[in-house]
């Protein structure tokens, strides 16, 4: 598949493209400024750290939910 410049990519081709779609985010400065900094301490992209932040969210949301569904094993 080959996007020309100026071209936009449709939701399914994005999709296609690595299961992966890409999307704009507007973020208040001090948010960006740490985002910037946390990855280059941690020596990744500002966006792997976003997905890795989201990742650990939904980690600790699932965890909540077994927990209060009383499916935790010790």
């Amino acid at each position: 598949m080959s996007i020309q410049k100026g071209q936009k990519m449709s939701l399914m081709e994005a999709r296609v493209r690595n299961d992966q779609v890409q999307f704009k985010v507007n973020l208040p400065e001090h948010v960006k400024q740490w985002l910037a900094e946390e990855a280059n301490r941690n020596m990744r992209s500002q966006t792997a750290e976003v997905i890795l932040a989201i990742k650990e969210k939904m980690g600790r949301q699932q965890q909540s939910h077994q927990t209060q569904n009383g499916s935790v094993t010790a």
